[in-house]
């Protein structure tokens, strides 16, 4: 895409970032399978993501073209990851609107995130949390650059990189980034979506 920019998160940005994120997410099949209904689903997503966001600070990334947000990646560093229990107080105001209006079906999402944190690795890790990019946007090399983007910064630093995905046409994607299956793909839990776990060791 000509005159696409990709830098940290500006003063302004963070709500356009997070909906471009949420729409990117909304019809992914792993959270189709935890939450069915769209609106519900795009509720959860609203707090998780903003969280996410707001957790990762400086280490988020957005893409623009034309002063237009199109994309972004959230990233963690080593040792940041899951989240101490301070940050998860921290986060409760934005978790709110979720738990009020999903009700108990906000159990559903917490089970989907403790079954990705009980398989976390257990080594350090830099973490892709997110990568999304608008849908009227995607295909045009968005999602690729800003991958490379935060690889580059993770080799400078000699970090192995750590993600999920919930969509099998993506395993080819990131495999070809580098990226190796760390256990074949299927459910964390049962009853849960099928999740593919991929990791990439440090070019340095």
């Amino acid at each position: 895409m000509a005159g696409l920019v990709i830098r940290p998160l500006a003063n302004g940005e963070f709500g356009a970032l997070r909906d471009v994120l949420v729409d990117a997410l909304a019809d992914d099949p792993g959270w189709t399978v935890v939450l069915p209904d769209s609106e519900h689903r795009r509720t959860a997503l609203r707090s998780l993501v903003g969280v996410a966001l707001a957790d990762s600070g400086e280490q988020a990334r957005v893409a623009l073209t034309e002063r237009r947000v199109v994309g972004g990646a959230v990233w963690q560093l080593p040792g940041r990851y899951p989240m101490s229990m301070w940050r998860q107080v921290l986060a409760v105001p934005r978790m709110l609107p979720m738990l009020v209006r999903l009700g108990p079906r906000a159990r559903a999402v917490q089970r989907f995130g403790e079954a990705i944190d009980e398989v976390f690795p257990a080594t350090p890790v830099r973490y892709l949390q997110i990568l999304g990019v608008a849908p009227t946007d995607q295909g045009r090399a968005v999602g690729s650059r800003l991958l490379a983007d935060g690889l580059v910064a993770a080799d400078a630093e000699g970090d192995d990189v750590y993600l999920e995905t919930g969509k099998a046409a993506n395993v080819g994607y990131y495999q070809r980034h580098g990226f190796t299956l760390v256990a074949p793909g299927g459910p964390l839990y049962d009853g849960g979506p099928t999740m593919w776990r991929m990791c990439r060791s440090s070019a340095r």
